[in-house]
Formats: C-alpha cells, sequence, structure tokens
C-alpha cells in the first residue's frame, strides 16, 4: 500500500513540474499559442528569443513541438533535394544551348569569310537561317539561366533554413533534456526525503 501511494505522489509531483508556472502559458485562445513555424521560419529571431519561447511552453507542449520539429525536418530535406535537382537540371540545359549557340556562331563566321572571299547569293537564306536560330537561343538561354539563379537561390535558402531549424532543434531537445533531469532529481530526492521522515 505504502509503494502505490508513492508512486502516485510521484506522478503528481511531476505532473506538477511539468504544468506551466508563467501566467502566459495558461492561456487557451489560440491567438496565444506559440506559432513554431512563423517564430522560426519567418521572423529569423536570435538564439536568446528562442530559448525565452521554450521557456514559455509546457514540457508537454515541447514534446509536441518536437514532433512537428521532426516532422518539418523532412519538408526542409525534400525541398533541398527538389531545388539541388531543378538546379541540376537547368544548369545541363544551359550548357547544352551555350554549347549549341557557340557552334552556330562558328557556322555563321564560316559562312560570312566565304562570302568576303567568293560572294554567293545562295547562302543568304542559310545565314537569315542561323541569325534567326541564334536569336531564339539566346533567349531560350537567358530565360534558362534566369531559371538556374532562381532554382540557385532556393538551395541557398533552404540550407539557410535547415541551418537554422538544426540549431532549434537542439536548444529544444537541450531545454526538453534539462526538465526531465530536474523532474528525475526532485523525484529522488522527494522519495528520499519520504524515506528519511
Amino acid at each position: 500500500m505504502h509503494w502505490q501511494l508513492i508512486v502516485l505522489a510521484a506522478i503528481n509531483f511531476v505532473t506538477i513540474l511539468a504544468a506551466p508556472t508563467d501566467d502566459k502559458c495558461v492561456q487557451d485562445s489560440p491567438d496565444d499559442q506559440i506559432n513554431i513555424e512563423e517564430f522560426v521560419m519567418v521572423e529569423l529571431p536570435t538564439t536568446s528569443d528562442i530559448e525565452s519561447k521554450l521557456l514559455l511552453m509546457s514540457t508537454p507542449e515541447l514534446e509536441n513541438e518536437k514532433i512537428y520539429f521532426e516532422y518539418r525536418a523532412g519538408e526542409i530535406q525534400r525541398s533541398i533535394c527538389q531545388a539541388t535537382w531543378n538546379q541540376q537540371k537547368y544548369a545541363q540545359k544551359c550548357d547544352k544551348i551555350r554549347k549549341r549557340i557557340e557552334n552556330l556562331k562558328s557556322k555563321y563566321l564560316l559562312i560570312k569569310q566565304f562570302d568576303h572571299q567568293s560572294p554567293n547569293p545562295d547562302r543568304v537564306p542559310m545565314k537569315l537561317a542561323l541569325k534567326k536560330e541564334l536569336k531564339q537561343l539566346k533567349e531560350d538561354y537567358l530565360e534558362c539561366y534566369r531559371m538556374l539563379q532562381h532554382w540557385t537561390e532556393c538551395v541557398t535558402k533552404v540550407r539557410n533554413t535547415e541551418k537554422e531549424w538544426k540549431a532549434d532543434t537542439v536548444l529544444m531537445n537541450a531545454e526538453l533534456d534539462r526538465r526531465k533531469a530536474d523532474a528525475s532529481l526532485s523525484y529522488f530526492e522527494w522519495v528520499g526525503a519520504w524515506f528519511r521522515n
């Protein structure tokens, strides 16, 4: 019977430890809940800001946010893969267009050289066709290069987001570990005091 009372008392004690001690944490309004995604991804706060927010959350809330952080980390990894794949795709496409432009320019210059040495009206349509294709290729290249720059910026942004997310996850895990250690220590101190009395 005594051991059952000890266990029940310990559970109640740990529950009290886990409960929020600040009035800011007791509000039920959705507007008062901390939006971690907005907090981390949009405002990009400092480390001290993150620590302050985590301290305002109860232990169960932190456990839930840890699950969300793990889910979001998977999304970030998928975003990195997608952005990197698109970056490589447009880099290869730009390279292909550039090589095609260089090849056609060589042909065009060669025809101009022949015309300079021995003019031939039959070469005029060929030169016009080459100029038209070169013009189109230039437009294609500029558009392709614009997309390459876009996806390169996306890769950089999502990599920076990953770094921020990892840093904030470390802070969250450290805070959770600290609370669990404090709860365990308090429990054993309480049990020791109970036996001494």
